[in-house]
């Protein structure tokens, strides 16, 4: 029971943050919906995290067992993988999750922007180490979340991509959940959340 939480700044600890959540991810109904292939996850932040790392917020837990990724008020996330991994997602993961990133990217855009139109943060993922799961890592992080960002006076905005699991903490956090989003023709739902005070 840490917690104490840190800013990511050094390159080892950004490796650190990839690897909790590429762990706590790798069976995310989101994730699975990409690919179901057991290096995805790990990829997926690969080419996710540059961008928050220039333009967001990575936090540790001062254990290390637990990683979150935010965007500040008025940053839009933008998919923008390099050309290696543009090759690579193409050869080892195919074209079905290529397309499939792209779509999931645009309906997360979408409902995003339909659900909250002013200035707010946007908390990305929460994960914590497969090991440390229950021990209340990740509520003591997003308590630490919430500290800062409505300290600053503006709200927050994250999806719930594990519908099944999550839903009940997250309420009991105070979030407001909205209706589930289907993803697709698929069986897999997220569900947007914000929280104001």
């Amino acid at each position: 029971m840490t917690g104490v939480f840190f800013q990511v700044k050094e390159e080892r600890d950004f490796d650190v943050a990839k690897s909790i959540l590429s762990e706590s991810f790798a069976n995310d109904p989101l994730v699975n919906f990409l690919s179901g292939h057991e290096d995805f996850p790990e990829f997926l932040f690969s080419v996710i995290l540059p961008f928050y790392q220039t333009n967001g917020e990575i936090w540790l837990s001062e254990d290390q067992s637990c990683a979150a990724v935010l965007l500040p008020p008025n940053i839009t996330f933008k998919l923008s993988p390099t050309v290696r991994q543009s090759k690579e997602l193409l050869t080892k993961f195919g074209l079905k999750t290529s397309f499939r990133l792209i779509y999931l990217d645009w309906l997360l855009n979408k409902n995003h922007n339909a659900v909250i139109s002013e200035p707010h943060y946007y908390i990305f993922a929460v994960g914590v180490k497969n090991l440390r799961q229950s021990s209340g890592e990740g509520g003591r992080m997003i308590r630490f979340l919430f500290d800062h960002i409505l300290s600053q006076g503006y709200p927050l905005y994250a999806e719930n991509s594990n519908v099944d699991n999550n839903t009940d903490p997250f309420r009991h956090l105070g979030f407001n959940l909205m209706d589930k989003v289907k993803v697709g023709k698929s069986d897999t739902y997220f569900v947007p959340m914000t929280l104001t005070e």
